[in-house]
């Protein structure tokens, strides 16, 4: 299938070049008939055919710009690797390697580490007194909260 498309795209290619070489040598052609005899009908000839290799230009400038483009979006902007290297960065700032325990001893163990900040937390969030429903009522019931 590959060598199908190249050969197509090869001859297709082949058939504009031959085609720009014969506009090129008409409107030289015409270019000297003008000169030996200027009538209305070689002008408008030769304008017609200097007219042709413009819009050829104009469609490979076309398809040149297509292409750019295409490769600008594919190519051009390359933030998600960026972003990419700084999560990366950012993760590995972020990793705790070892942590004293809470009986002082260091550790580099994983699990060692998320138990111990498990143990530090719940300690920490733990209540040290112990209040009763009527205790937390009458608290609420004396502070005076703005409407």
């Amino acid at each position: 299938m590959r060598g199908k498309i190249i050969s197509y795209k090869s001859y297709k290619k082949k058939e504009e070049t031959k085609k720009e070489h014969n506009l090129h040598r008409e409107v030289k052609r015409l270019d000297l008939l003008a000169s030996h005899n200027p009538t209305d009908s070689v002008m408008k000839e030769l304008l017609k055919t200097k007219h042709e290799p413009n819009n050829i230009l104009k469609k490979k400038t076309e398809e040149t710009l297509l292409k750019l483009r295409q490769q600008h979006f594919e190519f051009g902007n390359k933030t998600s690797k960026f972003l990419a290297n700084q999560l990366k960065q950012q993760t590995e700032k972020s990793i705790i390697t070892s942590i004293v325990d809470s009986s002082g001893n260091i550790t580099h163990d994983p699990s060692t580490i998320n138990d111990s900040f498990r143990t530090f937390y719940s300690n920490l969030y733990t209540p040290t007194q112990n209040t009763s429903p009527v205790d937390t009522e009458i608290f609420l019931r004396n502070v005076s909260l703005p409407k």
